[in-house]
């Protein structure tokens, strides 16, 4: 994840190259999920945390790529929408209190997310869906300004006529 592509338009050579590539990977995930040893060996808690980027008053704030590059932090990522952010946590064994580690991992993330927002007059929401969201904070104007969203806004657009 977080990987950006160099172009946002693809030929129908392209996607066929994509559908082959994609099934194959789609055969390997098979063979891994059916090999009787998939699983075995210590237990693992891995997690990953939504985040939104808000306003004083709750509203979305346009800004995770300034907040992305103040933060300096490899285990975040920008999401889709501008006011979008994602921490892809640590994973930790179970057996070494997982569920504390990751607490305390998240907590301190969060403390360091909010230092880098707060200039920006952002805060930060570890929240799946903001509940203030309005229908105009969605709409070209919120797209992250990647080549893999632009694509992928592109696909969408495309397949769906609108």
């Amino acid at each position: 994840m977080g990987i950006e592509i160099e172009k946002i338009d693809f030929s129908e050579a392209d996607h066929s190259a994509f559908a082959i590539r994609l099934e194959q990977n789609l055969a390997v995930l098979q063979q891994l999920i059916d090999d009787p040893d998939f699983g075995e060996g210590p237990a693992s808690l891995g997690a990953e945390l939504e985040m939104y980027v808000v306003d004083a008053a709750g509203n979305p704030l346009y800004a995770n790529e300034e907040i992305l590059a103040a933060a300096r932090d490899p285990q975040l990522t920008l999401e889709l929408n501008r006011y979008n952010l994602e921490y892809n946590l640590s994973p930790y064994a179970i057996a070494d209190s997982a569920f504390a580690s990751t607490e305390r991992e998240i907590l301190a993330k969060l403390e360091h997310l909010r230092t880098a927002a707060a200039p920006l007059g952002g805060r930060i929401v570890p929240i799946g869906i903001l509940p203030t969201l309005r229908q105009t904070d969605f709409g070209a104007h919120c797209i992250t300004g990647l080549r893999r969203y632009q694509a992928l806004v592109d696909q969408l657009i495309k397949r769906r006529g609108d």
